[in-house]
């Protein structure tokens, strides 16, 4: 009887090791999710400051362009002076709608992150908890273990004196 409750409790120390094995695996496959996420998100920041910055300069040479040509600038300088300013208008508007779209892409990996931060910080905790279990276990193992080694002794101890009497 004790042979089987030490066999249990080694089979359920191994149970125990080979889940705590695949949750260190998860948290450490979602570790890397969460910087390689970090680290698009931060390039995207990047992007989108650099975006920013060409936006503004944009917005502001527009507005010098908008400012009225200088006395005898003529009729077809004029017209050539609206027509860039009607393309550099359509650059200024596609590129406020890609600002737009990064940053929401940009949201959408912080929050991304954030789950994947959560994720990790679950599968740790699941980790300590296996490993607490893990232990309890192994200690159960060691105790049937003991108890089986003290059973045959005992039955040893009863041949013997069988034997002599």
């Amino acid at each position: 009887a004790e042979l089987l409750v030490a066999r249990g409790a080694a089979a359920e120390c191994d149970a125990l090791r080979a889940a705590v094995q695949v949750r260190k695996e998860e948290a450490s496959q979602s570790g890397e999710e969460a910087t390689a996420a970090r680290e698009e998100a931060t390039a995207l920041r990047e992007e989108l400051e650099a975006m920013s910055v060409g936006y503004a300069q944009m917005e502001k040479s527009l507005a010098r362009r908008g400012s009225p040509p200088a006395e005898g600038g003529g009729g077809d300088g004029a017209t050539m002076g609206q027509g860039a300013e009607e393309a550099s208008a359509e650059e200024g508007a596609a590129m406020g709608a890609r600002l737009v779209v990064l940053q929401a892409h940009a949201d959408g990996l912080a929050r991304d992150n954030a789950s994947l931060v959560a994720r990790v910080e679950g599968l740790t905790a699941s980790v300590a908890r296996l490993e607490a279990e893990l232990s309890g276990a192994q200690e159960r193992e060691k105790a049937a273990e003991a108890a089986r080694v003290e059973a045959t002794d005992e039955v040893q101890r009863a041949r013997t004196a069988k034997a002599e009497a």
